[in-house]
């Protein structure tokens, strides 16, 4: 593919359609495998017609990040190593980071330190991209909870709540299965909520259904 018109259309929508499958993965664990089979088939395919073009290397990233949520660490390095080791583009600089935070906790070691360096080296990373902040955020979260820094992932929390929401940053996190007690206490919190609006439901309908039948009466 050498138009950029076409190439950009190939790209967005090989990442939508990942996260569709990696969406559809977390959703129904009986058919994770070929889920993440599919997602890994989408972005291969598009790396092979976007090879050469400034796409590629963050589809690798993509890969990466991929392979890391079906726990195939081997193969997340491997496709990290296909990208630069230290890339001038700030989106691609990102993506790296985040695919690299991934393969840490794909791993399953206590890397807390290591993402925070990433992500945090010196101060906060002025990453390009809105999902891309949000992300950064979820894995730093993360990162405290694992090297005990409990207030700072709380506050991380909180200013996460503040920039991007509820529903974002819980689905954020329910997506890359990371900071697990951050994310049980959001959880807990959307329960207690679809808890209190489910009574609230019952309560206007049983009202509106006394006073209709106080009225025919």
């Amino acid at each position: 593919v050498t138009d950029p018109t076409t190439q950009h259309r190939l790209f967005w929508l090989a990442m939508r359609l990942s996260q569709a499958y990696g969406f559809k993965a977390r959703q129904e664990p009986a058919s994770a495998e070929e889920s993440h089979l599919q997602r890994r088939a989408v972005l291969e395919t598009a790396t092979q017609h976007l090879a050469g073009t400034p796409y590629a290397a963050v589809s690798y990233c993509a890969l990466s990040r991929a392979a890391s949520h079906a726990g195939d660490s081997y193969s997340a390095r491997a496709f990290l190593a296909k990208c630069p080791a230290q890339p001038i583009d700030v989106e691609l600089d990102g993506e790296l980071r985040i695919a690299l935070a991934a393969a840490y906790v794909a791993e399953k070691q206590p890397a807390g330190t290591r993402i925070l360096e990433l992500l945090e080296p010196g101060g906060e990373l002025p990453l390009l991209t809105d999902p891309q902040n949000l992300l950064a955020m979820a894995y730093r979260i993360h990162a405290h909870e694992v090297v005990g820094n409990e207030k700072v992932s709380r506050d991380l929390v909180q200013a996460a709540l503040r920039r991007y929401g509820f529903r974002r940053l819980y689905g954020c996190l329910d997506m890359e299965k990371i900071a697990p007690r951050a994310y049980g206490r959001l959880d807990a919190r959307f329960w207690l909520v679809l808890g209190s609006a489910a009574i609230a439901v019952l309560v206007i309908v049983g009202g509106i259904v006394w006073f209709v039948v106080t009225r025919l009466l």
